[in-house]
Protein backbone atom coordinates (compact mmCIF):
# COMPACT_ATOMS: atom_id res chain seq x y z
CA UNK A 1 0.00 0.00 0.00
CA UNK A 2 1.40 3.33 -1.00
CA UNK A 3 1.23 6.44 1.12
CA UNK A 4 -1.37 7.96 -1.19
CA UNK A 5 -3.72 4.95 -0.96
CA UNK A 6 -3.35 4.91 2.86
CA UNK A 7 -4.29 8.60 3.05
CA UNK A 8 -7.29 8.00 0.75
CA UNK A 9 -8.42 5.10 2.95
CA UNK A 10 -8.08 7.33 6.00
CA UNK A 11 -10.06 10.11 4.34
CA UNK A 12 -12.83 7.74 3.28
CA UNK A 13 -13.65 6.34 6.72
CA UNK A 14 -16.89 7.51 8.29
CA UNK A 15 -15.31 9.36 11.21
CA UNK A 16 -12.22 10.49 9.38
CA UNK A 17 -9.93 8.60 11.78
CA UNK A 18 -8.59 5.09 12.13
CA UNK A 19 -8.18 3.50 15.55
CA UNK A 20 -5.08 1.39 15.81
CA UNK A 21 -5.64 -1.21 18.56
CA UNK A 22 -4.51 -4.69 19.37
CA UNK A 23 -6.56 -7.44 20.88
CA UNK A 24 -5.64 -10.83 22.23
CA UNK A 25 -8.54 -12.57 20.53
CA UNK A 26 -10.86 -12.01 23.48
CA UNK A 27 -11.97 -8.64 22.19
CA UNK A 28 -10.13 -6.87 25.01
CA UNK A 29 -8.09 -3.87 23.98
CA UNK A 30 -4.55 -4.40 25.30
CA UNK A 31 -3.11 -1.03 24.29
CA UNK A 32 -3.27 0.15 27.90
CA UNK A 33 -6.31 2.33 27.35
CA UNK A 34 -8.77 0.23 29.39
CA UNK A 35 -10.13 2.50 32.10
CA UNK A 36 -12.14 1.27 35.06
CA UNK A 37 -13.35 4.79 35.78
CA UNK A 38 -11.71 4.70 39.22
CA UNK A 39 -9.47 7.61 40.08
CA UNK A 40 -6.11 6.53 41.43
CA UNK A 41 -5.53 8.11 44.85
CA UNK A 42 -2.69 10.58 45.15
CA UNK A 43 0.16 9.36 47.37
CA UNK A 44 0.35 10.96 50.80
CA UNK A 45 2.36 14.23 50.76
CA UNK A 46 4.74 12.73 53.34
CA UNK A 47 5.30 9.49 51.38
CA UNK A 48 8.92 8.61 50.74
CA UNK A 49 12.18 7.45 52.24
CA UNK A 50 13.80 9.53 54.98
CA UNK A 51 17.23 9.36 56.60
CA UNK A 52 18.43 11.15 59.69
CA UNK A 53 19.34 10.99 63.37
CA UNK A 54 17.70 9.59 66.50
CA UNK A 55 18.88 10.80 69.92
CA UNK A 56 17.65 10.45 73.47
CA UNK A 57 19.42 11.80 76.53
CA UNK A 58 19.10 13.01 80.11
CA UNK A 59 19.73 16.77 79.81
CA UNK A 60 20.27 17.44 83.54
CA UNK A 61 23.22 15.06 83.58
CA UNK A 62 24.36 15.74 80.00
CA UNK A 63 24.09 11.96 79.48
CA UNK A 64 23.48 10.80 75.90
CA UNK A 65 21.93 7.35 75.94
CA UNK A 66 21.38 6.92 72.20
CA UNK A 67 22.73 8.77 69.18
CA UNK A 68 22.38 6.93 65.90
CA UNK A 69 21.47 7.17 62.22
CA UNK A 70 17.94 6.10 61.34
CA UNK A 71 15.91 5.49 58.18
CA UNK A 72 12.13 5.71 57.99
CA UNK A 73 9.81 4.84 55.09
CA UNK A 74 6.38 6.46 54.87
CA UNK A 75 4.15 4.53 52.46
CA UNK A 76 1.69 6.05 49.95
CA UNK A 77 -1.11 5.72 52.52
CA UNK A 78 0.92 7.70 55.08
CA UNK A 79 1.70 4.75 57.39
CA UNK A 80 5.16 4.28 58.92
CA UNK A 81 6.79 1.82 61.33
CA UNK A 82 10.30 0.73 62.24
CA UNK A 83 12.06 -1.32 64.92
CA UNK A 84 15.76 -1.11 65.62
CA UNK A 85 18.45 -1.24 68.30
CA UNK A 86 20.64 1.58 69.54
CA UNK A 87 23.92 0.33 71.00
CA UNK A 88 24.98 2.07 74.20
CA UNK A 89 28.59 1.62 75.34
CA UNK A 90 28.75 1.87 79.12
CA UNK A 91 31.57 3.25 81.26
CA UNK A 92 32.52 -0.38 81.90
CA UNK A 93 33.12 -0.87 78.15
CA UNK A 94 30.15 -3.22 77.83
CA UNK A 95 27.70 -2.82 74.92
CA UNK A 96 24.02 -2.63 75.78
CA UNK A 97 21.25 -2.99 73.19
CA UNK A 98 18.54 -0.37 73.70
CA UNK A 99 15.57 -1.42 71.58
CA UNK A 100 13.06 1.01 70.13
CA UNK A 101 9.92 0.84 68.03
CA UNK A 102 8.23 3.66 66.10
CA UNK A 103 4.85 3.58 64.37
CA UNK A 104 2.31 6.10 63.19
CA UNK A 105 0.72 7.85 60.25
CA UNK A 106 0.82 11.09 58.31
CA UNK A 107 -2.42 12.80 57.31
CA UNK A 108 -3.18 14.44 53.94
CA UNK A 109 -1.58 17.71 55.14
CA UNK A 110 1.71 16.06 56.15
CA UNK A 111 1.02 16.12 59.91
CA UNK A 112 2.56 13.07 61.61
CA UNK A 113 1.23 11.37 64.73
CA UNK A 114 2.64 8.23 66.23
CA UNK A 115 4.15 6.43 69.17
CA UNK A 116 7.69 5.55 70.21
CA UNK A 117 8.56 2.80 72.67
CA UNK A 118 12.21 2.78 73.74
CA UNK A 119 14.55 1.34 76.33
CA UNK A 120 16.71 3.47 78.57
CA UNK A 121 18.42 3.42 81.93
CA UNK A 122 16.81 3.70 85.35
CA UNK A 123 18.11 3.03 88.85
CA UNK A 124 17.06 1.18 91.99
CA UNK A 125 19.31 1.62 95.01
CA UNK A 126 22.82 1.58 93.55
CA UNK A 127 21.91 -0.70 90.65
CA UNK A 128 21.27 0.60 87.15
CA UNK A 129 18.91 -1.35 84.92
CA UNK A 130 17.29 -0.99 81.49
CA UNK A 131 13.60 -0.06 81.58
CA UNK A 132 10.99 0.51 78.86
CA UNK A 133 9.49 3.94 78.16
CA UNK A 134 7.05 5.37 75.62
CA UNK A 135 5.64 8.65 74.40
CA UNK A 136 3.57 10.15 71.61
CA UNK A 137 5.32 11.50 68.53
CA UNK A 138 4.07 14.41 66.48
CA UNK A 139 5.56 16.49 63.72
CA UNK A 140 5.08 17.94 60.27
CA UNK A 141 6.75 17.44 56.90
CA UNK A 142 8.28 20.81 56.09
CA UNK A 143 10.42 21.21 52.94
CA UNK A 144 11.12 17.45 52.88
CA UNK A 145 12.24 17.53 56.54
CA UNK A 146 10.63 16.01 59.63
CA UNK A 147 11.38 16.75 63.29
CA UNK A 148 9.78 14.61 65.99
CA UNK A 149 10.22 14.99 69.74
CA UNK A 150 9.50 12.67 72.66
CA UNK A 151 9.79 12.76 76.44
CA UNK A 152 9.46 10.53 79.49
CA UNK A 153 10.61 10.34 83.11
CA UNK A 154 13.00 7.70 84.45
CA UNK A 155 13.19 6.81 88.13
CA UNK A 156 16.74 7.13 89.46
CA UNK A 157 15.82 6.20 93.02
CA UNK A 158 17.44 8.63 95.47
CA UNK A 159 18.38 10.97 92.54
CA UNK A 160 14.66 11.29 91.81
CA UNK A 161 12.96 11.25 88.44
CA UNK A 162 15.04 12.44 85.53
CA UNK A 163 13.72 13.69 82.19
CA UNK A 164 14.57 11.63 79.13
CA UNK A 165 14.30 13.87 76.07
CA UNK A 166 14.47 12.58 72.50
CA UNK A 167 14.61 13.94 68.99
CA UNK A 168 14.24 12.41 65.55
CA UNK A 169 15.31 14.57 62.60
CA UNK A 170 14.83 13.23 59.07
CA UNK A 171 15.31 14.40 55.48
CA UNK A 172 13.82 13.01 52.29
Amino acid sequence: MTLMSFLLTLACTSSGSVALTETDGSGVDDTGTNDTGEVEPEPNVAAGAYDGELTWFIPEWDWTLCDMKISLEIDDGGEFATDDICVYIGQDGEKYDLEFSIEGAADEDGELDGQITFQSWAMEGYDYYIDEFSDDLSGQVDNDEITLEFFDLADFDYYGEQEIVGYITLER
